[in-house]
């Protein structure tokens, strides 16, 4: 369980770190993926030959050793569709990467955890219907666990309002709805406020940046 919760929560420091950069940099989503690939293959070609060594007694491990390297080599000569699989992988993982990078770019990290719920629905489903290795039997608790997941995921995006009890007021369309009553829009704030450098600076802006990004670049760079 410790594990299972510390990996959700770097997954989660990631993807912050992967919004904030994109955010502030003119960063390509697949240059990103690319680089991201070229570090973890670097990390692990110089952690496994070191694991190939260390002896574990746990469960998890690989013929009591914390990675068995030497034997996923040995299977992967033994067997063709393994090889052809892990080639499939790595493409279909890239091809998730670099869109879900590009989620992250154009909207937020928290769209982006949004698409992937209805993966691990849409996964759990071909393995309802799918009658081979790795058949799921469909549990009532399971379907209620990811009813609860898309719930929460879709209220806490927004995506959804719930106009009772005052959840709706602050809200960012509510927020919004409100700086234009009053006048006070950042866009204003822009145009009016800062002076012209800092306007052009604003303005280089690709159009795919919404105007929350700008204001932040620029905020940066005034201050710096």
């Amino acid at each position: 369980v410790l594990m299972m919760v510390g990996s959700i929560l770097i997954q989660g420091c990631q993807y912050i770190v992967e919004e904030k950069l994109l955010g502030s940099y003119y960063l390509s989503p697949m240059k990103v993926v690319g680089w991201e690939g070229i570090s973890g293959c670097i990390l692990w070609a110089c952690l496994l030959p070191a694991f190939q060594y260390i002896p574990c007694s746990s469960d998890i491990c690989s013929n009591g050793w914390i990675e068995d390297t030497r034997g996923a080599f040995e299977m992967m000569g033994e067997s063709a569709p393994l090889i052809i699989f892990i080639i499939a992988n790595i493409f279909l993982v890239g091809g998730m990467n670099g869109l879900g990078m590009a989620v992250t770019k154009y909207a937020s990290a928290a769209n982006r955890v949004t698409l992937q719920q209805s993966k691990t629905v849409i996964v759990w489903i071909f393995f309802l219907i799918y009658q081979g290795g790795g058949h799921e039997d469909f549990k009532y608790l399971q379907l209620i666990g990811f009813l609860i997941v898309l719930v929460g995921v879709v209220l806490y995006n927004e995506i959804v309002e719930v106009p009772i009890l005052g959840f709706n007021q602050n809200t960012k369309s509510a927020i919004e709805k409100r700086r234009l009553a009053e006048g006070s829009t950042e866009e204003n704030f822009l145009k009016t406020d800062l002076p012209n450098d800092a306007t052009d600076y604003a303005q280089s802006s690709p159009k795919a940046y919404d105007t929350q990004r700008k204001y932040n670049r620029l905020k940066n760079h005034l201050e710096h």
